[in-house]
Order: C-alpha cells, then structure tokens, then sequence
C-alpha cells in the first residue's frame, strides 16, 4: 500500500507498476501531488539531493494491509 497524489506523475507511476506486473494498491490522495527527488551530481562526485515528500506526507501505516503482506514475497518501499 502506498499513497500518491492525483496528477500526471502519479498516474504515469501507477500505469509503468502494472506494465511491469506490480500489484499496487495505492491510496490516491485527491487534493494532493505527487512528491519527487532530485538529485545533483557535480563533476567530482558530490551529491546533493532536494525533494519535496508531497503526497507521502498523507501516507498512514493504518492503510496497510497485513493480508497482502503475508502474501508478499517483495516489498519495495
């Protein structure tokens, strides 16, 4: 179970999951957008990493489901 937000981001994510065969069962938060990271690279190797958490901020452990973790053998977090 995961949460993400109502945009192209989200849907996009949700459709390459299921191209792949991956079972998600994300909660869609209407009023929210997607979160993202980037990630800068300089040329001798240092990273920096900015991001925004958004719909993740709604995530709630409640919503997971402990019948499908029984039934996991993956779990991507």
């Amino acid at each position: 179970c995961t949460t993400r937000g109502a945009d192209s981001f989200g849907e996009h994510f949700a459709a390459d999951a299921q191209l792949i065969g991956v079972e998600l069962s994300a909660v869609v938060c209407d009023s929210l957008r997607n979160g993202f990271v980037v990630s800068l690279v300089t040329p001798d190797g240092e990273r920096t990493m900015r991001f925004s958490v958004g719909a993740n901020a709604a995530f709630d452990g409640k919503a997971v489901r402990n019948d499908l973790l029984e039934q996991t053998e993956w779990l991507f977090i």
